[in-house]
């Protein structure tokens, strides 16, 4: 029985591996379709934006986005939030003490009770 190089090993399982993602990808595949319309580009044909599975209605640098949750694209193309902060309807929130958002978009604090850290009356 021949045994070959660690080295020579590698390759060949790098160059199977390549070849199978390029075989695959040439079949049109339902996941990589899916990729292909998130990533379409929407400067041309802003409609493209619309369609189901897109990143969302808006085009933004020639990617469809959805403007009521990008932290990148936060209300309107190019408002970037703080690092800290998360996109919750368009608008900019720290999400650590906002008590109509708390620890995430949408989750309220009940009546009286303080969001401290991302948590409704935390002790």
């Amino acid at each position: 029985m021949t045994r070959f190089p660690p080295a020579f090993t590698f390759l060949a399982i790098t160059v199977i591996m390549l070849a199978t993602v390029s075989l695959s990808s040439a079949t049109g595949s339902r996941f990589l379709a899916g990729l292909a319309v998130k990533s379409s580009r929407c400067s041309r044909n802003p409609a493209v934006c619309h369609t189901p599975g897109s990143g969302g209605p808006t085009c933004c640098a020639n990617l469809c986005t959805d403007t009521s949750r990008d932290t990148l694209n936060c209300g309107r193309c190019g408002r970037i939030c703080k690092y800290t902060d998360s996109c919750c309807e368009g608008k900019c929130v720290d999400v650590t003490f906002n008590k109509h958002n708390c620890g995430s978009c949408g989750k309220r604090c009940s009546r009286g009770v303080k969001c401290f850290y991302g948590m409704c009356q935390y002790a």
